[in-house]
């Protein structure tokens, strides 16, 4: 019993000093020798020193089925969606956007995709060099991702920068 009344006022009397001296860490931004801001560095989640692509473009892309045989780009501006483009689809298609930069639009009966740029509007075609039926796409970055059912391969990859599948 009376080793439990310690470990209880030990454990109350190291809780209180932490308590009493704890500091709040605060961070300061300054200019010219001055402090412009200060901000508790527990309220920080994320410290960045570039300009994001999500603060510079302002645009967050997506894709809404208009019919059967088409679907649109679109932005949301000023409380409404707004078309950007539309394209044919097949009832086979599969499409995805990365929201920023492109559109994937795969014909899973042709193994063969058509890769939107958003800002050029330019469209290439792209034929799958492997043995899979395709289930889904995923735009990533560089890369474009098609997922599917075990034919000879069950994911690839291709980089668009380097033009290359994988």
């Amino acid at each position: 019993m009376k080793t439990k009344l310690f470990i209880l006022l030990a454990t109350l009397f190291f809780s209180a000093i932490i308590f009493i001296f704890a500091q709040e860490k605060v961070m300061y931004v300054m200019k010219n020798g001055e402090v412009t801001h200060e901000i508790a560095v527990s309220d920080i989640d994320s410290v960045i020193f570039y300009k994001p692509d999500i603060i510079s473009s302002g645009k967050d892309y997506f894709l809404l089925l208009k019919d059967k045989g088409t679907i649109s780009l679109n932005t949301y501006e000023n409380g409404k969606i707004k078309e950007q483009k539309t394209f044919a689809i097949s009832e086979k298609s599969i499409f995805a956007t990365d929201q920023k930069e492109r559109v994937a639009i795969l014909d899973a009966d042709q193994n063969s995709i058509i890769l939107y740029e958003i800002q050029t509007a330019k469209e290439f075609k792209l034929s799958i060099p492997y043995d899979i039926k395709p289930k889904c796409v995923l735009l990533n970055n560089e890369n474009l991702f098609v997922g599917g059912e075990m034919g000879k391969e069950l994911l690839v990859q291709y980089h668009i920068q380097s033009e290359k599948w994988y």
